[in-house]
């Protein structure tokens, strides 16, 4: 008939279904390429990640912060710490840093971390006096909590003890060679509360078992060995107000004055 447009006629379900196949079998391979292709580039972006980390100057070293230093400088820690300037941040062995910065007579302890994009950072912990031994100079040795010496001072450091008797007699070597006393020593000054600290004017090892404290005034304490400080602490303060030349607190249990 004039006027009418001819219809058109649906497609065959067989024909619908290879389209709809195709498409499928298209997508799938562009999904593929596309897994290829991103495959392909992780071992470019890998090498690129490598570069800027370890060979490119964007990352390098260049300022190292210093942070708890007091007695000993930020320069010898720089220079003990020995990382030239321009290394990639990401080659800097952390632990050989620490290990380096560590053998400086003053620092207990140190710590190294990295300040990206350009900065390596180390934190020290330094030795803290708890005796001083006079020196044939006049200066004072300096020994911490463990009885390692570890420098001089022209005076001695608030809070730290005078080590008196044999081992002061012999100065730094003494107080190296006898190890165990020094140690004592050490563990018992270290041990002190303040209050009790205040009242010491020296303090002597006698032996390892033995350890000695002069007060002012002129009276002693047989303080014996490290074990029992706080036990030991308490004592003397019970005993303190009584007049006497000895205080005997090396067996808690049984304490005595004389």
């Amino acid at each position: 008939m004039t006027g009418r447009g001819t219809a058109t006629r649906p497609r065959p379900a067989a024909e619908r279904f290879r389209q709809r196949a195709r498409t499928a079998e298209r997508s799938l391979q562009w999904r593929r390429a596309g897994r290829l292709g991103a495959l392909a580039a992780v071992p470019l972006l890998v090498g690129l990640a490598g570069w800027v980390l370890l060979g490119s100057g964007w990352l390098e070293l260049r300022s190292v912060e210093v942070a708890g230093v007091a007695r000993v400088t930020e320069r010898l820690v720089v220079l003990t710490a020995d990382v030239p300037a321009g290394t990639p941040l990401a080659r800097v062995d952390l632990g050989d840093v620490e290990a380096r910065v560590e053998k400086i007579p003053g620092v207990a302890d140190a710590t190294v971390t990295r300040g990206w994009p350009h900065t390596l950072r180390i934190a020290v912990s330094e030795r803290v006096a708890v005796l001083v031994v006079p020196e044939p100079d006049g200066a004072w040795r300096l020994v911490d909590s463990g009885g390692r010496s570890f420098g001089t001072a022209t005076t001695p450091p608030a809070g730290a003890l005078r080590l008196a008797g044999d081992l002061a007699e012999g100065g730094q070597d003494a107080a190296t060679a006898a190890d165990p006393l020094v140690r004592a020593a050490a563990a018992v000054a270290a041990s002190l509360p303040a209050d009790l600290a205040g009242q010491v004017t020296a303090l002597e090892a006698r032996s390892a078992e033995d350890v000695r404290l002069a007060l002012l005034g002129g009276a002693q304490v047989r303080w014996g060995s490290p074990a029992q400080p706080e036990e030991k602490a308490a004592i003397l303060r019970t005993l303190l107000p009584r007049p006497a030349k000895v205080y005997d607190v090396s067996t808690p249990r049984t304490p005595t004055t004389s």
